[in-house]
């Protein structure tokens, strides 16, 4: 890897770390306060970087709170995603015959 590209995969990891450190902190704001009783500046300070920071990655408390849910979504689609092409859909496993196969005997 060249140098010039260490430089930009390094900004973007710090990059994610302060933004999911500014997210998990508002989220456990609002879980523990409720979002009224929560400030930006709260947020802010409980990630250990100022307002100004906050504010250029998100728009808003609700944002950064609700951030924190999108690694969830992405985990459940990856999930989905990698499941074999072969394995039935859930209406399928669920369905009786499915769970009870008929087996027919001869005789």
């Amino acid at each position: 890897m060249t140098p010039e590209r260490k430089i930009p995969d390094r900004r973007g990891r710090k990059a994610r770390r302060t933004r999911d450190t500014l997210a998990q902190a508002a989220f456990e704001l609002v879980l523990d306060r409720g979002l009224r009783n929560v400030t930006v500046e709260e947020i802010a300070e409980a990630a250990d970087v100022d307002r100004r920071t906050f504010s250029r990655y998100f728009t808003s408390k609700e944002a950064a709170a609700l951030d924190s849910l999108r690694g969830d979504g992405d985990r459940i689609n990856a999930a989905r995603r990698a499941r074999r092409a072969s394995a039935l859909p859930i209406s399928e496993a669920t369905s009786p015959p499915a769970l009870f196969p008929i087996r027919r005997t001869t005789g």
